[in-house]
C-alpha cells in the first residue's frame, strides 16, 4: 500500500503519531473543560452494556444547553468496567469522571437503564436526580407483556411451520376451495 504513495511523502514515525493524537486529545479536553466552566446545568446519560465478546462497558454522555439554548452533547467516557461491575465500581468511576471534568456541582439529572448496579450507584452518589430511561422501561414492560402470551406465540410458530410444508400448503388450499364451494351452494339454496 505504501508503494502507491507519492515518493516525496514521508510516513511519520509511530512516536510522532502518538504525540499528535495525544496533543489533539489534550487540546479538545481543555476546550471542553473551558466550555463546562460556562455551563450551569448538565444532564448525563449512563449506558451499561456488554460487547459481543461479553466485556462490560459503561458509556457516559453529557448533555447541556448553551446560553442561546442550543443543545449540546459529548461522549465523556466509554470504558470497560472492572470486575465485579457492581455499584461501588460504577460509583468510583463516576466520581473520578466528575472530578476529571469538574462537573459534579453542575449535574442535575442522570438518565440510566434499570440495572440494579447502576440504580444503586446513582442513588449512593446523591448527585443529580436519577431518571429511568423511558425507552428501556417500555422495552421491559413489553417483554413482560409478551411473556404472558409466550405459549400462544409458540403454538402459532409451530402451526405456521406445520403449514409451511409444501404438502400441507396444498392440503390447506384444497380445503379452503372446498369450504368456499360449500358456502356458495348453501347461499344459492337459501336465496
Amino acid at each position: 500500500m505504501i508503494n502507491g504513495f507519492d515518493e516525496r511523502y514521508k510516513v511519520p514515525y509511530i512516536k510522532t503519531l502518538k504525540n499528535r493524537i495525544f496533543t489533539a486529545y489534550e487540546i479538545g479536553k481543555n476546550t471542553l473543560k473551558s466550555q463546562f466552566m460556562h455551563v450551569q446545568d448538565i444532564s448525563l446519560i449512563l449506558d451499561a452494556w456488554s460487547s459481543p465478546a461479553h466485556l462490560p462497558y459503561l458509556g457516559i454522555t453529557a448533555h447541556w444547553l448553551t446560553s442561546k439554548f442550543e443543545p449540546q452533547e459529548v461522549l465523556l467516557s466509554i470504558e470497560e468496567l472492572p470486575y465485579p461491575h457492581g455499584a461501588i465500581e460504577i460509583q468510583e468511576h463516576l466520581f473520578d469522571l466528575f472530578y476529571e471534568w469538574g462537573i459534579d456541582s453542575k449535574i442535575i439529572a442522570i438518565v440510566t437503564d434499570n440495572g440494579s448496579n447502576v440504580r444503586k450507584a446513582c442513588n449512593n452518589i446523591s448527585i443529580g436526580k436519577r431518571i429511568p430511561c423511558a425507552a428501556h422501561t417500555l422495552q421491559l414492560s413489553i417483554g413482560k407483556g409478551l411473556d404472558i402470551i409466550k405459549e400462544l406465540i409458540g403454538k402459532c410458530k409451530h402451526f405456521i411451520s406445520f403449514l409451511s410444508a409444501d404438502k400441507k400448503k396444498q392440503q390447506l388450499k384444497e380445503s379452503q376451495i372446498y369450504l368456499y364451494r360449500q358456502q356458495c351452494r348453501k347461499l344459492k339454496i337459501k336465496i
